[in-house]
């Protein structure tokens, strides 16, 4: 693995004007897109070579890939009641 060199980042973040920023914080935001474009816990744990699975489950509440079959749901129950009810009235 390459190794950053802290006076490197110093002064790329001196001249960016993004100060205070350290290298932590690229680790944090690392695993954050890591786990939002769906790289397994235990994936990124080996990755960011952290030493226990509960030091990456901090990242776990980004990915929301679970809550995607029910996004739509209400929507799709909403329109069938509403479709079923035009039915029935032109039945009557």
């Amino acid at each position: 693995m390459t190794q950053v060199d802290k006076r490197t980042l110093d002064r790329a973040v001196q001249l960016a004007g993004i100060k205070p920023l350290k290298f932590h914080d690229l680790r944090h935001t690392w695993a954050s897109w890591h786990v939002q474009s769906g790289t397994p816990l235990m994936v990124l744990k080996e990755l960011g070579d952290w030493e226990t699975i509960e030091m990456v489950q901090k990242y776990a509440h980004l990915d929301a890939g679970h809550l995607a079959n029910y996004v739509g749901v209400t929507e799709l129950m909403t329109h069938s009641c509403h479709t079923q009810g035009q039915e029935n009235k032109k039945a009557a």
